[in-house]
C-alpha cells in the first residue's frame, strides 16, 4: 500500500517548526505507510528533519518488532532498544552510502523488504544535517 507522505511546506526563510497536531497527523500517516515508501521519504532532500526523525523512529520500531516476532503496530512486541539502535545505525549507513553488502542484507531482513529496493536507496540520504554545520544531537550544558 502506497501512501502519500507530504514533505513540502514550511516557514519561508527558516526551518519548519511543526505544530503538535501536524506531528501527530504525520506519525499516524507513517504508521500506515509501506516501509520502502518511508525509506524513500527519509532520503528525500525535501523531507523536513522532524519528519525524518519520525520516520527513523517508525522504521526502528518496525524492525525491532520484526526481530522480536511481534506484529508491528498492532500491539505486538516492540523489540529491544538494541535492535532499534542497530536498525538506526544501518539506516544511517544506507543513507550515507557506506553500508556493506552484508549489512544491507541484514537490514533488509530486519525490515522485511527486498534487498534490491534497499540497494537502490544506497547513498541517497546524504543530507542529514551532518557536514552542514547542523548537529543531530541537542545537548544541554
Amino acid at each position: 500500500m502506497a501512501i502519500n507522505i507530504n514533505v513540502s511546506g514550511g516557514v519561508q526563510g527558516g526551518s519548519n517548526i511543526p505544530t503538535a497536531g501536524e506531528m501527530k497527523d504525520f506519525s499516524n500517516d507513517i504508521k500506515k505507510a509501506d516501509t520502502m515508501d518511508l525509506i524513500k521519504a527519509k532520503n528525500d532532500p525535501n523531507t523536513e528533519q522532524w519528519q525524518k526523525d519520525a520516520i527513523d523512529k517508525e522504521l526502528s520500531q518496525r524492525g525491532a518488532a520484526n526481530q522480536a516476532g511481534g506484529a508491528s503496530g498492532a500491539g505486538g512486541s516492540e523489540g529491544t532498544q538494541e535492535d532499534k539502535d542497530e536498525i538506526a545505525k544501518l539506516l544511517k549507513k544506507l543513507a550515507d552510502g557506506t553500508i556493506s553488502q552484508d549489512e544491507l542484507q541484514k537490514l533488509a531482513g530486519m525490515l522485511k523488504v527486498d534487498p534490491k529496493e534497499l540497494e537502490a536507496q544506497k547513498g541517497k540520504g546524504g543530507s542529514t544535517g551532518e557536514g552542514t554545520g547542523q548537529s543531530q544531537d541537542i545537548q544541554g550544558g
